[in-house]
């Protein structure tokens, strides 16, 4: 697979845009569908909560019903005289009154809403007389007495205590399971307690509280008592068992909250509210699984817009990187035929947007580049010019140095040794001419080369002539140098400053650095050069062809420019004392020498 940096930027704009798009989308589909979830679960949280406040207010209200039952056995002053009255001797008035009294009993069980719901009530005095609703159960009654939750109610002293359901204490049950209430009998003068009572209720009185409330199969209410024990459950096989559900430690830790829980494997909400009255815990276990199925819906709308948005995206992006990669190739193309050389204008390339506008400046620069290889060419062919040039300056150099030689050996043979030095620098200097003048040469050589040019001419000014050197670094000396630079304006300063003279010539020539440059400086102390030629000097203006007074100085000039890429001469004079030419040229040193 090819590295990410040898991708096309087709295919780079393509899956940069893809991956963020990929990203983003993942993002916000998954911010969408988890903050619509927490959303849904907060408002079925919130209805739960509802319905179990509901629930719980209308349980609370049918048991209260039932304390009512119980008040009125409080306050019935028959009921209150036949507990107190001693029936042993006279029994035919117990036959008389007690009747009535469960008659009257019986009639008011009857008349309230709740009464439907006794499965029987038991009134026992502290004189034996014992009241009983006709209900079957009653009658086969054991001894209430010794079952814990009657103990609890007897020891609230009237307060109304709601055990929860237990089992019916009957022999013969018309139900297996009661919710029992418990309170003794007060004497309302004496505030003593002269007896007790025992209702029994039916489970029924908390089940029909949920008769209109609408659940369904996601949804399951459960009432518990004060020990864990089922109350209401929509399973009656339930009723009257000891909870064992893994969230009861929840139920313990608070009064009321809603968690997170799973049963059988599946999630599902648990909201729950203890009932400050009777004690009991009304629960609603809701299950998500409709709610899953509903967020698996959106979960795979949410799927097909983001396959939608992602070819949305991909062919948006297709499309621009066409039009962004296809003018690239064209430009890509040209600037491939501009350096195979095809300078020419591509008007194809060009036009009013960006990538239009990179084309105009790949035609601008072809033509800065085209321009820029005429003139190259152009300083090329001058450069040859001038070589050849300096070349037609001197007498074929192998010819003279072959005569030279001969003159040399003559000489020897006669023992006349200032013409043999004279012939053997020419002869060196005419063999360094045959080499050309293209070469660069370290400094150094080109000082031998002019000491040997100088010996010729004081030979030929009688002695007449001082050369003195200033190197202020003998490092600077290994710079290079074009091959008879310092020659020729050695011979201008010779022939059209000294020769016009017939005092001591004197050549002084001083060789440092100057920041990143070599400066060379040659001054002599002939008849100088007049100003208005000075300005004119190196433009070439009013020289004559055959006027070789400056030509050597412009050759020069040109030269150190054609090597380096900047330097050249410039001249300082005061005529009829001095001339000095500053020759400065960039340094530049060879990695080794062969001399």
């Amino acid at each position: 697979m090819k590295s990410l940096k040898n991708w096309s930027l087709k295919s780079q704009i393509i899956w940069s845009f893809m991956v963020v798009v990929l990203c983003v989308s993942v993002v916000i589909s998954f911010l969408y569908y988890r903050s619509q979830r927490l959303l849904f679960e907060d408002n079925l949280i919130y209805q739960d909560k509802n319905d179990v406040t509901y629930l719980l207010r209308n349980m609370d209200k049918q048991l209260r019903l039932c304390e009512k039952l119980s008040d009125w056995i409080f306050v019935n002053r028959r009921i209150e005289t036949a507990l107190v009255r001693d029936y042993s001797e006279n029994m035919t008035q117990y036959d008389r009154e007690i009747p009535s009294i469960q008659r009257l009993i019986g009639d008011y069980l009857s008349s309230s809403s709740v009464g439907k719901y006794v499965v029987f009530l038991y009134t026992r005095g502290n004189n034996g007389v014992a009241l009983k609703s006709s209900n079957p159960d009653v009658d086969w009654l054991g001894d209430v007495t010794v079952y814990p939750w009657f103990q609890d109610g007897i020891r609230a002293g009237g307060r109304v205590i709601w055990p929860g359901i237990v089992d019916n204490p009957s022999m013969y049950r018309t139900t297996a399971k009661v919710i029992p209430l418990t309170r003794p009998v007060i004497f309302a003068d004496t505030r003593i307690s002269i007896g007790w009572h025992v209702f029994a209720f039916s489970p029924a009185l908390i089940g029909d509280v949920f008769e209109d409330f609408r659940m369904d199969q996601n949804r399951s209410v459960i009432v518990l008592d004060r020990d864990d024990r089922v109350v209401f459950h929509r399973n009656p096989e339930e009723i009257g068992r000891t909870a064992g559900y893994d969230f009861l430690d929840l139920l313990h830790s608070a009064d009321s909250g809603s968690y997170g829980i799973a049963i059988n494997g599946g999630p599902h909400i648990m909201t729950f509210q203890k009932s400050a009255y009777s004690g009991m815990t009304m629960i609603i276990v809701h299950s998500l699984k409709t709610l899953d199925r509903q967020f698996n819906n959106i979960l795979i709308v949410l799927v097909i817009v983001f396959l939608l948005t992602v070819i949305m995206f991909f062919s948006m992006t297709y499309y621009l990187s066409n039009r962004l990669t296809k003018p690239l190739a064209a430009i890509l193309s040209r600037l491939k035929q501009v350096s195979s050389g095809v300078f020419a204008v591509d008007a194809s390339i060009t036009g009013s947007d960006e990538m239009g506008q990179i084309g105009q400046g790949i035609n601008e620069m072809v033509g800065r580049i085209d321009a820029l290889m005429g003139e190259l060419i152009r300083r090329e062919h001058e450069r040859s010019q001038l070589e050849y040039r300096v070349l037609l300056n001197q007498i074929n150099p192998h010819f003279i140095y072959n005569v030279l030689n001969s003159i040399k050996v003559m000489a020897d043979i006669q023992k006349i040794e200032g013409i043999s030095a004279m012939a053997s620098s020419m002869g060196s200097l005419l063999r360094e001419i045959s080499k050309g003048v293209a070469e660069q040469i370290p400094i150094r050589r080109e000082l031998e080369l002019l000491d040997k040019y100088l010996y010729i001419q004081r030979i030929r000014r009688n002695g007449l002539l001082l050369i003195s050197y200033d190197i202020a670094d003998e490092q600077v000396l290994n710079c290079l140098i074009p091959r008879f630079t310092l020659q020729p304006l050695a011979e201008n300063a010779i022939s059209h400053g000294l020769d016009g003279t017939d005092r001591l010539g004197e050549i002084y020539v001083s060789i440092g650095t100057e920041g990143e440059d070599v400066l060379i400086v040659m001054q002599d102390n002939g008849v100088g050069i007049p100003g208005d030629k000075i300005k004119t000097l190196f433009s070439g203006e009013g020289v004559k062809n055959n006027d070789s007074t400056y030509v050597g100085l412009i050759n020069v000039d040109k030269r150190i420019k054609l090597f380096f890429g900047r330097g050249g001469l410039s001249v300082e004079s005061r005529e009829g004392e001095y001339t000095k030419i500053y020759i400065r040229f960039p340094k530049k040193e060879p990695e080794c020498w062969a001399y």
